[in-house]
């Protein structure tokens, strides 16, 4: 695969004799004709080709904004949903092929600088609803102040019921002194188990924190 600069026809894209014209990861690259094989796929290529499909059906369209922010910092020529994607295939896929599956607590919504979520208690006392709290480790604000300065971060709530294989998301949704959020979630969701992320972002949402596995729990 090679890369190549626009000429005079400007974007160029599709099959040119046995040239591939496209697109890759913002770069543009050409590539020689696939020749089609009747050879059977290797036991490795049909266990990557699964772990593909099984997280590509996971980070769908509910989660995928969630990326741009989380993974905003990734070197140049990948996207953050591409990194964080590859991340999580490449971490978060466990067991063999063909039984293979999704360790929720290896999934990751952001890396960043900040401080992450202390101590994230997950708790349901109310029908279709989930009790988060955290302890607040915010230092003494500084004089000048500190760019990092957790004082202004906003936690960002991500939830997954696999048994209806949907997403409850709540960006924003209180101060790290708050301590804590209740959220709501669909009420089909009563008496299913659902896993639960949790992170910082700055009120700018130019830094984030490490995201947090917070736990399952199973909704009243």
């Amino acid at each position: 695969m090679g890369k190549f600069k626009q000429g005079i026809l400007g974007n160029v894209s599709g099959l040119v004799g046995n040239a591939v014209f496209s697109k890759w990861r913002g770069i543009n690259v050409v590539k020689e004709r696939p020749t089609p094989t009747t050879k059977p796929a290797t036991l490795p290529v049909l266990a990557a080709r699964a772990a593909f499909t099984l997280m590509n059906n996971f980070m769908n369209e509910d989660c995928a904004p969630l990326f741009a922010v989380g993974f905003q910092s990734v070197e140049k020529g990948m996207t953050p949903f591409n990194k964080a994607f590859s991340q999580n295939r490449r971490e978060a896929v466990t067991g063999v092929y063909p039984a293979l599956s999704i360790d929720y607590a290896k999934v990751v919504f952001a890396q960043g600088r900040l401080l992450s979520v202390a101590a994230p208690v997950l708790a349901t006392t109310v029908d279709a609803q989930i009790d988060v709290s955290w302890e607040n480790n915010a230092p003494a604000p500084v004089v000048p102040a500190d760019p990092l300065d957790p004082n202004d971060d906003k936690i960002t709530l991500v939830v997954y019921c696999p048994l209806k294989q949907g997403w409850a998301i709540r960006q924003g949704a209180a101060e790290r002194s708050a301590e804590g959020y209740d959220l709501q979630v669909p009420a089909s969701w009563s008496g299913s188990v659902v896993h639960v992320w949790c992170y910082f972002v700055r009120s700018d949402g130019m830094k984030v924190s490490d995201s947090v596995y917070a736990g399952q729990l199973e909704v009243q």
